[in-house]
């Protein structure tokens, strides 16, 4: 099984500060260092913050052998993308993806799944294949010439699986493992880059409202208990009086 290799990049959080740009992830130029392989993908561990990931997509193509070119390194630019297993670690969520640049006058393709990784497709015969996604995307960003803002891929809500949409059906995702595919189909590499948000999960907005109620309760007790020790304390006193 091929080995993939990115170079990695943690930036160091001071004191008890945020920090602004948790982890990078970054393809070198020129060399197909992100994994093609969807059994084998791309480890990325986010880490609360920031993270972004950088690298090409795409594919080369000899306008008269109509044969692939190659990278440095040997490899196809491919047409397959770029696979990764995305980690949101317990206690936090994926906030949200955003495409910061996508360097192509069309669009990408994105798609994901629970899991570490996807499981494979399935041919329904008829030249019919079933991709198991949880969810697809078609996306744009920011390009030499358009320099646009930021894109968010989670579009929210339930829907079925819709790639048109331009991104994912979901408000955010829990802590877990991912499955994440960005694929360039064009006759050309693309340069990208995006940047994942990861939050911590918020309280429930209801435990404010139980902690006054039970601070309430306890205050209501302990007034309770005074109460009935004063009545106890004054009753003899009442006795000796009517004697």
């Amino acid at each position: 099984m091929k080995a993939y290799h990115a170079i990695l990049v943690f930036v160091g959080v001071l004191g008890s500060a945020s920090a602004l740009r948790a982890t990078d992830l970054m393809e070198a130029p020129g060399v197909d260092s992100f994994s093609s392989d969807y059994q084998n993908p791309t480890l990325f561990a986010l880490a609360p913050g920031s993270n972004f990931v950088s690298g090409q997509v795409g594919r080369i193509v000899d306008e008269f052998t109509d044969s692939g070119a190659l990278l440095e390194n040997g490899a196809d630019a491919g047409t397959d993308g770029d696979y990764f297993r995305l980690i949101v670690p317990g206690g936090y969520r994926l906030e949200q993806i955003f495409v910061n640049r996508y360097n192509d006058f069309g669009r990408g393709f994105a798609a994901y799944a629970p899991g570490d990784a996807f499981a494979p497709p399935v041919d329904l015969g008829g030249g019919n294949v079933f991709y198991p996604f949880a969810d697809a995307a078609l996306f744009d960003g920011a390009t030499d010439f358009e320099p646009l803002p930021p894109n968010p891929l989670f579009r929210g809500g339930h829907l079925p699986v819709d790639p048109g949409d331009g991104g994912f059906n979901v408000d955010f995702l829990p802590a877990g493992s991912y499955a994440l595919l960005i694929q360039e189909n064009q006759i050309s590499t693309v340069d990208y880059e995006l940047h994942f948000v990861v939050t911590a999960v918020p309280e429930p907005a209801s435990a404010p409202l139980a902690l006054l109620l039970l601070l309430g309760a306890c205050a209501r007790r302990r007034r309770s208990a005074r109460q009935t020790r004063q009545a106890a304390s004054a009753e003899p006193a009442a006795r000796h009086s009517l004697s």
